[in-house]
């Protein structure tokens, strides 16, 4: 039979355990699932979410198109289902993930879940500028990815002009695990990765390979 204090305390540890679980789940990011390897844009549910419009619903915390929103309080992860390529070709100078490279403003991962290396890749005729933009601080980690053909060719007016085909790490925390980036271009500096300072990257289990520019035509490092 159960005493009074001892009831006490098993309510006590119930009410705790309850707690933690809800934190925990309150913790967990949105999981942001791309359903299409196409460079597609659209505000309006239009049945598709592309790699471009999760990286928009990741920095803004909402949904955007048919991608579920982004949580405001951790961060997200944006899942590629498929070996792809997810293409990106949506060409125009500017500072945000709309059009032109991906600029990532809010921590993420972005995880290629198939048993393959998923594979992102610009199109270099069209979209003419690096992969991804790392901005704000942010943490972000890339995981079992193929990144190819980014070319920050020096569009007159682009941000940091030349540098970074592949990655831009002008601010955050990058975690380059289980991938290849080959194929990317930054005349000025880092062909595959230009890490600015006061921006830390790290890199495991990965290969970087056959990417050029002056200087650095793998990693040009001004970071940690």
């Amino acid at each position: 039979m159960l005493t009074k204090s001892r009831l006490f305390f098993l309510t006590l540890i119930l009410a705790m355990l309850t707690t933690l679980i809800n934190t925990t789940q309150v913790q967990a990011g949105a999981e942001l699932i791309v359903n299409t390897t196409d460079d597609l844009y659209s505000e309006t549910p239009q049945g598709f979410c592309s790699l471009r419009m999760a990286v928009v619903s990741a920095n803004e915390n909402r949904a955007v198109g048919s991608c579920s929103a982004g949580s405001a309080s951790s961060p997200d992860t944006i899942v590629l289902p498929t070996s792809g390529p997810y293409s990106l070709y949506l060409s125009e100078v500017g500072s945000d993930s709309y059009l032109g490279d991906l600029d990532i403003t809010q921590s993420v991962t972005i995880l290629g879940r198939h048993t393959a290396k998923v594979t992102i890749k610009a199109e270099p005729t069209q979209l003419q500028d690096r992969l991804f933009h790392i901005k704000n601080g942010s943490v972000v980690v890339f995981s079992n990815l193929s990144l190819e053909g980014g070319t920050a060719t020096g569009v007159p007016g682009a941000e940091n002009s030349g540098r970074g085909g592949g990655i831009l790490n002008e601010s955050g925390s990058v975690t380059i695990e289980n991938s290849i980036i080959s194929g990317n271009q930054g005349p000025t500096a880092g062909g595959a990765i230009e890490n600015h300072q006061g921006a830390t990257i790290t890199i495991n289990g990965s290969v970087i390979q056959n990417n050029s520019s002056s200087y650095g035509g793998g990693i040009y490092n001004n970071g940690i």
